[in-house]
């Protein structure tokens, strides 16, 4: 009897993505660009190359995303030119095609920034010829 009602206590389940999809990002950024911080993580040459920053993003490339978070605000704003995110903060990352950023964000996970996701798409699919892309954001 005890074992019954004690499985019937659990508390339920909660069910959350670390995954974002283009349509929800170019939401966010058109709608909410203040309520969370997007990261692109590739390398300084990549993202000057075809498929640039996605605006409003910062670059923290994925090398130095742990050191970087382990930063306080003041020497994370000085390098980044952006408010550190607090670990309440919504936090998006995004690469190329999408490897490096969904490692990104279980870094992030695991350093407590528990509202994090990663933009599996990526740039090669925010560039692709979707051209909704240009009437969300101008990019």
């Amino acid at each position: 009897m005890l074992k019954r009602i004690v499985n019937n206590a659990r508390p339920p389940r909660r069910f959350y993505s670390s995954i974002i999809d283009k349509k929800n990002l170019q939401e966010l950024i058109k709608k909410e660009p203040n309520d969370f911080t997007l990261i692109d993580v590739r390398k300084i040459n990549e993202v000057t190359g075809v498929f640039p920053l996605i605006k409003p993003a910062i670059n923290i490339p994925l090398d130095e995303l742990s050191s970087a978070f382990s930063l306080d605000p003041v020497a994370f704003k000085a390098k980044y030119n952006t408010n550190k995110p607090t670990k309440e903060d919504n936090v998006i990352l995004y690469c190329k095609i999408g490897l490096d950023s969904e490692y990104g964000q279980k870094e992030l996970d695991s350093l407590g920034y528990k509202n994090s996701k990663y933009y599996k798409g990526s740039a090669m699919d925010w560039y692709s010829s979707d051209a909704d892309f240009a009437k969300c954001c101008g990019n």
